[in-house]
């Protein structure tokens, strides 16, 4: 069974932390990215590429979509732990 942080606890957590940084100035870069289970254009499945292209954004806070942990379609691999970031 898993658990997941509903989105106001999490909403609140962010807000708390980035909301100083922005109070003063600071540019916060934010990224949200749906990586499709890893699987580009091609077809291919690459984590690798996946974690070039958010590090060429260089992003301050990156949030994930479709993120497998353990799923069949994945041949059950963690992507949480084994993306590259």
């Amino acid at each position: 069974m898993r658990t997941l942080l509903p989105f106001s606890v999490l909403s609140s957590i962010l807000l708390f932390f980035l909301f100083p940084l922005a109070a003063i100035g600071e540019d916060i870069r934010i990224m949200t990215f749906n990586i499709h289970i890893g699987i580009g254009m091609d077809q291919q499945l690459d984590l690798e590429r996946i974690a070039e292209t958010i590090s060429n954004e260089q992003p301050d806070l990156v949030v994930l979509q479709e993120v497998d942990r353990f799923a069949e379609r994945t041949q059950k691999t963690d992507q949480r732990s084994s993306l590259p970031l």
